[in-house]
């Protein structure tokens, strides 16, 4: 056997291998490489299976290029890999103990538009977000964070607050200095709140009188 009809032997192996570990009929198989831009008839495929024909050296290279794209299509699902930004946002979802069709949603509302299936095709890493979906991704993930972070700062702004005004009401009883340690720790309270309020932008007229 010549190296060239060892080549195409050996192509045709592993195309056959290929239709049946995707559970493919001869027929199926046609229509896939039709999809792909390889139009080859069925009887064609019969009769390079069974040995009788084999395909031209145009086609052979084609069809191997075809199943290259096919076995890394198949390690992507074998092996996904869940992007960074996406694994955050899991973690996030999680947390907040959200579907995730909810989480699709608050995306959605937030200004960055998502499908439920496709978000859960990103988290199995089948698929991944665009470089543009994943930053906005990335820009509503450290948004809520802020929100989060203010949140509990608040509930502790509150909880320091209350217990101000009982040591305020005991004065005669309370120690000075643990009315102080409140105070300082409502202090420090709020500096954590500035320092997680996003600055707001200068206007821009403010900006051009300045020139």
């Amino acid at each position: 056997m010549s190296g060239n009809s060892q080549r195409q032997s050996l192509l045709i192996d592993r195309f056959k291998a290929w239709r049946t570990a995707q559970g493919l009929s001869q027929a199926k198989a046609a229509q896939v490489l039709a999809g792909a831009g390889l139009p080859i008839a069925v009887r064609t495929l019969q009769q390079w299976e069974i040995g009788r024909r084999s395909p031209q050296s145009v086609t052979v290279a084609a069809l191997e290029r075809f199943l290259v794209e096919q076995e890394k299509q198949s390690a992507i699902q074998t092996n996904p890999i869940v992007t960074p930004v996406i694994q955050r946002l899991k973690r996030w979802r999680e947390e907040n103990n959200l579907s995730t069709a909810q989480a699709a949603t608050a995306l959605t509302e937030s200004g960055v538009p998502v499908k439920a299936n496709t978000l859960q095709r990103w988290q199995s890493g089948l698929r991944h977000p665009s470089d543009l979906a994943a930053n906005a991704i990335s820009n509503f993930l450290d948004r809520a964070h802020v929100a989060s972070v203010q949140q509990r700062l608040y509930r502790r702004a509150k909880e320091l607050q209350k217990e101000l005004a009982v040591a305020h009401r005991s004065a005669p009883k309370k120690p000075e200095r643990d009315v102080i340690q409140i105070v300082d720790e409502m202090m420090q309270v709020f500096k954590d709140l500035l320092e997680t309020t996003p600055a707001t932008p200068r206007n821009k007229n403010q900006d051009r009188s300045s020139l």
